[in-house]
């Protein structure tokens, strides 16, 4: 064979394996541009409902308040919100301010009525949907005094119901309370009090109480003399019989809520209740039942649940006589309060 035939084949060779390569390269840079396509199909997915973002949401660790409330107006409420600071995640503080302002921006386009304001420091909307039974949504950001970045939203329904009972008929609540305990072993009992002096006010913020547990009294009632007793009660439990036994207890209170719905009454608990338990908080505010009096203006009864990891505490205070109360922000570790000095309940007081 002679030579120029010996030096053609290996150059044939070499051409075809670089335009292989070529096309292998080529086809490799297709397959990446349609996987970042697709992911990139994947981030934008727009949620389409109230529901799929509170679910978006809680996927996410963010439960927020479920509250059942019964006004003046003869309707229930129920209503979802969330309350969140960009210093708690700023990753989640987009995701939530993102989702939320474009799922807004669409269902103002078919709301019956829609209210948007902006501000260089705020944002507001205000959406009633024309739907049956009402739905009302509505978005707050804002910066505090810290120039701290804030977001709210809202979603609440509104369902007209019977009204059978006078707020003041508590008796059915005292006697589920009853009967609750009644089924637990081992429930130990601790008698709290609350005191406030004459002349003495309480103050608007103080870490110390709980904002939502506050009771301020109107005119004179809010310098007036003030003591209130109740009911601590702890039931030992650990891990899941403590998770089951404080969905038994949401349960029985929500049927009632529901079920024989009292004016000024309002059911207020995390929006996957279960789910949050799981989540071992302790020492959260995971369950608040209350009752106000329109004719009197006063708070008249009050239900309190905490979680520990001995077990589940609940606070029982019967307020109808007292002009005002504050409950300690830590409430399951007081025994008793003096205006702003605390006695600790020895039992709980080494609690972390």
């Amino acid at each position: 064979m002679p030579p120029t035939s010996i030096n053609k084949q290996p150059l044939t060779y070499n051409t075809d394996m670089k335009t292989k390569n070529i096309i292998l390269i080529a086809l490799a840079g297709i397959s990446i541009a349609s996987c970042t396509q697709t992911v990139a199909v994947k981030q934008q997915h727009q949620i389409e409902t109230v529901s799929e973002l509170f679910d978006s949401l809680a996927n996410r660790g963010i439960y927020g308040q479920r509250a059942l409330i019964c006004k003046e107006d003869s309707c229930m409420y129920e209503e979802y919100s969330i309350v969140h600071s960009v210093q708690d995640n700023t990753a989640e503080h987009d995701f939530l301010l993102s989702n939320v302002q474009e799922l807004l921006d669409r269902l103002c386009l078919t709301a019956e009525n829609s209210y948007r304001y902006t501000s260089q420091d705020s944002l507001d909307y205000s959406i009633t949907l024309g739907n049956e039974p009402q739905e009302y949504l509505y978005m707050k950001r804002w910066k505090d005094e810290t120039e701290r970045d804030w977001f709210a939203f809202g979603h609440s329904i509104k369902k007209p119901v019977n009204i059978t009972l006078k707020s003041d008929d508590i008796e059915s609540v005292q006697e589920m309370l009853k009967a609750f305990l009644s089924e637990q072993k081992g429930v130990k009992v601790y008698v709290v009090k609350y005191e406030w002096d004459s002349g003495v006010a309480i103050p608007d913020n103080y870490d110390k109480f709980l904002p939502q547990a506050v009771s301020k009294g109107r005119d004179a009632d809010s310098l007036a003399v003030s003591v209130v007793t109740g009911n601590h009660y702890f039931i030992p439990a650990k891990d899941s019989r403590r998770i089951d036994m404080a969905v038994d207890f949401y349960n029985r209170l929500n049927r009632i809520a529901t079920e024989q719905p009292r004016m000024g009454t309002v059911l207020s608990t995390t929006a996957r209740f279960k789910e949050y338990l799981e989540r071992g908080d302790w020492f959260a505010d995971i369950l608040r039942y209350s009752v106000y009096d329109y004719a009197a203006k006063r708070r008249i009864y009050n239900i309190m649940m905490e979680q520990s990891p001995e077990g589940i505490h609940i606070l029982e205070l019967n307020t109808a006589d007292v002009p005002r109360f504050a409950i300690p922000r830590l409430w399951l570790k007081v025994h008793q309060t003096h205006n702003f000095d605390f006695i600790p309940e020895k039992d709980f007081k080494g609690l972390y």
